[in-house]
């Protein structure tokens, strides 16, 4: 997986996208960002954590030049991320008992991944059972585990990843509230680790974004043109001198009609180019 971040603050980010978990020789995630923003991208990998670091290439393409530098990671930036994209894709409930607190299950090509956020004044224990799994590697080791999340935290309780072995493979991990003295005294994933808990009040979600940089006309128009060419289902390119079709014509300008009014909207480019182009195809079609 790889976790496209926007910063915060100083030390905070938001996710803007992320690539799920695949088994392809290589993952992609294709967004449009907003100029005046620092940006992160976060390689994940959830498979045999306690063997050696894996390795793998990252490359940035971009249709106008962007100063790439690589920087160092910790694992509080690797669960920061890895809970966020859970939250910002995944599908969450809350306890039947308890609505502070809310389970998350983010299901990919890949496997899944199982947090819960504590938002009680109290630490809880939570118990979770992947038992019933067939075909899945734990990142904890095993297919069980019962941890503390602390009050006002969020944590990465497990993931399982498909093997590659079997034809075949299935995911499930059924979540438990216990008792806290079922929680093992020792406790290594507590720190350094990508199953650390994490503050919900934390500089990754509180601070204010910086204003963008200012714009001309001719990059907000290059922007929108190029969100509607990603947007739009990829067909072939006519020649020079065929003229479009009159209803390719009519769904580019509805497109550009809602693209311009989502945005007055305060949405995000690469999401009110999807919009846009969506809700077009459908007027159209109907």
């Amino acid at each position: 997986r790889a976790a496209l971040r926007r910063r915060r603050g100083a030390d905070g980010y938001d996710v803007v996208d992320a690539a799920p978990r695949a088994f392809e020789d290589c993952v992609s995630v294709e967004v449009i960002l907003e100029g005046g923003f620092d940006y992160c991208v976060v390689p994940i990998s959830l498979q045999r954590l306690e063997s050696e670091p894996r390795q793998g290439i990252l490359a940035v393409h971009s249709v106008k030049p962007v100063f790439v530098q690589r920087q160092s990671s910790s694992w509080r930036q690797v669960a920061c991320a890895l809970c966020c994209t859970v939250q910002h894709r995944g599908r969450s409930w809350s306890h039947h008992f308890n609505p502070a607190i809310r389970y998350w299950h983010f299901f990919e090509p890949g496997g899944c991944c199982f947090m819960v956020e504590n938002g009680s004044p109290d630490a809880i224990a939570i118990q979770a059972d992947g038992s019933e799994s067939i075909g899945c590697s734990s990142s904890r080791g095993e297919m069980g585990a019962v941890v503390k999340v602390p009050a006002f935290s969020r944590r990465m309780v497990m993931a399982l990843t498909f093997s590659l072995d079997l034809g075949w493979a299935s995911a499930n991990i059924q979540p438990q509230k216990v008792p806290l003295d079922m929680v093992p005294a020792a406790d290594p994933a507590a720190s350094d680790n990508v199953h650390m808990p994490i503050p919900l009040a934390s500089a990754w979600a509180a601070l204010a974004p910086r204003a963008p940089s200012i714009r001309n006309q001719d990059e907000d128009e290059h922007d929108l043109a190029e969100a509607i060419r990603l947007s739009l289902t990829p067909a072939p390119a006519p020649a020079v001198s065929e003229r479009p079709k009159s209803g390719k014509e009519q769904l580019e300008k509805r497109t550009k009609d809602l693209f311009e009014l989502y945005r007055s909207q305060g949405v995000a480019p690469h999401e009110a180019a999807q919009r846009a182009a969506a809700q077009a195809r459908r007027e159209t079609a109907g």
